[in-house]
């Protein structure tokens, strides 16, 4: 099974546009980070262009590379800052009236 992102062209160069704008504002060469994600810098050329896929292996390495989030990258949302470790610290229990667990307590799984 491919792991293509499956967006659309448009999209494409969402993330195309995006990862070229944090390239640049960390000063970071094309060829720079193709080897770091380990794709060819010609090749990345075509991707930061909108002519070819991502595929989520260097989606989520240039997210990890660039400090932004994959949602942010793929054009699904405009905030850069990742979720640190994808987990959001919860509110208070006195700010929602709700009780939260604490940290480390995790539901039960199916087992699937």
């Amino acid at each position: 099974m491919s792991d293509i992102l499956r967006h659309t062209e448009d999209s494409n160069l969402i993330s195309g546009e995006r990862v070229a704008a944090l390239m640049w504002r960390q000063k970071l060469s094309q060829r720079r980070l193709g080897l770091a994600i380990g794709v060819d810098p010609a090749l990345l050329g075509k991707k930061l262009r909108g002519g070819r896929p991502w595929y989520l292996h260097e989606a989520k390495a240039l997210a990890e590379l660039l400090g932004v989030s994959l949602g942010y990258l793929m054009g699904e949302t405009d905030e850069e800052t990742p979720a640190h470790g994808g987990m959001q610290k919860a509110p208070a229990s006195s700010e929602t009236g709700a009780t939260v667990a604490g940290t480390g307590f995790e539901p039960a799984t199916s087992g699937l």
